[in-house]
């Protein structure tokens, strides 16, 4: 229910688990920034050092700031502690990146859906649950 109100919305199976995990005794496998990175390198099918780079190329900004977004709501680490995982990121550009997919999700469907297909693999190692 207070997820419910605090986004305005009613949560997926995966943001449900989320939730409840501390409940329902899921997600034993620690999520760790180097898991999430990992997979969502996989996923975009572009290595761990492009993805960390200075580079601004769409191909690989769009990875990185998915991959920032998932560190931010799958962990506890802090602003910096994120920034200091993805080659030093400055905090600002961490809660750019959480806004910038936050906004994505909510006018693209397949994002949404990549999101989702990402957290179920990180917090399941499970390809395709919904």
């Amino acid at each position: 229910m207070s997820f419910s109100r605090i986004y305005k919305k009613v949560p997926n199976l995966s943001e449900v688990k989320v939730v409840l995990k501390d409940l329902l005794n899921i997600g034993e496998n620690k999520v760790t920034i180097d898991l999430i990175q990992s997979t969502v390198c996989k996923f975009f099918k572009i290595s761990k050092n492009e993805m960390l780079s200075s580079r601004r190329s769409r191909y690989l900004v769009r990875p990185r700031q998915i991959a920032i977004y998932l560190t931010k709501i799958l962990t506890s680490k802090s602003l910096p502690e994120i920034g200091r995982e993805f080659s030093n990121r400055d905090h600002t550009t961490i809660i750019h990146s959480v806004k910038t997919i936050e906004q994505l999700k909510e006018k693209d469907p397949e994002m949404t859906d990549n999101i989702n297909n990402l957290k179920n693999q990180i917090l399941y190692n499970k390809e395709n649950e919904i």
